[in-house]
């Protein structure tokens, strides 16, 4: 077994993996470090589970599954197979030799140069690092719209609190206003035997409505 090769795999494997869980734990807004389907328990989604998941919700376009797929069947073949100790047996059996290549224009190029089988071994190892590279930013540009769009709720739910505190402060404004102007018309018509009626009630509102709009 060639430990170099299946620990290079396993810890790329171990981040994307880690990733994926990130991305979920934010969008179902799961806390808690023992979940179920988000541990390290035996109940925990797969890795394709997960892929799948996230292409459901439209979260990743085809081409971004079809990489992460690719990913999985790699890493699956080197972590299952005791026989599986080089790139070049298991993209064969995978029969994704030209597809891991294309991950960059310039690895068919190299491959197709390459003077011996260590070498061409060396360029799978590099388009297989570079494949765990694209998948990471691809999975990090889903996390940050994902965190984005829970802040943008955040945003919008406190705005709407505030609205409705606003618009309850106005309302109780008003009736002190009205109150006001009922108890001092009265006051007034006690002194002057003037009834001024609701005039002082209209004049404050206006006053305060122009302060309002001023404001905006």
């Amino acid at each position: 077994m060639n430990k170099e090769i299946l620990i290079t795999v396993i810890e790329r494997a171990l981040v994307i993996e880690d990733m994926l869980s990130q991305i979920f734990r934010t969008l179902l807004e799961i806390e808690k470090p023992n979940s179920k389907t988000l541990s390290h328990k035996t109940s925990a989604l797969s890795f394709m589970t997960k892929v799948d998941l996230l292409f459901d919700l439209e979260r990743i376009d085809l081409d971004s599954y079809n990489l992460l797929k690719m990913f999985g069947e790699i890493r699956n073949q080197f972590m299952h197979n005791i026989d599986s100790d080089t790139f070049s047996i298991v993209l064969e059996r995978l029969n994704k030799n030209s597809k891991l290549l294309k991950i960059d224009t310039e690895f068919p190029n190299y491959f197709k140069d390459a003077i011996d089988s260590n070498q061409q071994e060396r360029i799978y190892d590099l388009a297989f690092q570079k494949l765990a590279l694209d998948i990471h930013d691809i999975l990090e540009t889903v996390r940050k719209k994902i965190f984005e769009e829970k802040l943008d709720n955040i945003n919008s739910a406190l705005k709407a609190i505030e609205k409705e505190k606003l618009e309850k402060f106005m309302t109780l404004l008003y009736e002190s206003i009205d109150e006001f102007s009922d108890i001092f018309s009265q006051q007034m018509k006690d002194l002057t035997g003037i009834d001024y009626g609701d005039y002082i009630s209209k004049g404050i509102v206006t006053i305060l409505n122009k302060k309002i709009e001023s404001i905006k």
